[in-house]
């Protein structure tokens, strides 16, 4: 056999096992669990990020809704939590449970973060000024004396 003949056999099979070693490879990987959870976990992929964009705009379309249906919750952000909680939970009443349970248990609930309402409403107000902390009536520039007389 000449040398290029050799060669190129010795790259075709080099070729093959690698495809072989990538498939056994990923095969594993989609079958490990996480702690004994019976969910198998999915190599990360395009699509999980598109899920992850989608539930990204689902939180900020939440939070605008609640912005614009409770102007309270413009400055407050445990309003905004206990809201958001309140409306998009599945028989789960805010309220009712320790906030320590909510803090610790939002992924059991099926519910963001506090960090991620924090963060989708601070986008919010940002692309909606008309939503922001400020209120439109004072960002003309001008002053808003109070004064309390007891």
């Amino acid at each position: 056999m000449e040398p290029k003949t050799i060669v190129a056999i010795v790259l075709v099979a080099f070729i093959i096992g690698g495809f072989i070693f990538l498939q056994i490879r990923s095969k594993t990987r989609s079958e490990q669990t996480f702690r004994g959870a019976e969910q198998k976990l999915r190599p990360f992929s395009t699509t999980r990020r598109r899920e992850k964009m989608n539930r990204i705009n689902t939180v900020e379309n939440k939070v605008l809704q609640i912005l614009r249906d409770s102007p309270e919750t413009r400055y407050e952000d445990m309003k905004l939590y206990y809201r958001y909680y309140n409306r998009y939970a599945d028989d789960l009443r805010a309220g009712e449970l320790p906030l320590g349970d909510l803090a610790y248990n939002y992924k059991f609930y099926g519910l963001p973060c506090f960090e991620s309402i924090r963060r989708a409403r601070q986008r919010v107000q940002s692309l909606f000024p008309e939503l922001s902390r400020k209120g439109s009536q004072e960002s003309d520039g001008g002053v808003v004396i109070v004064i309390n007389i007891l």
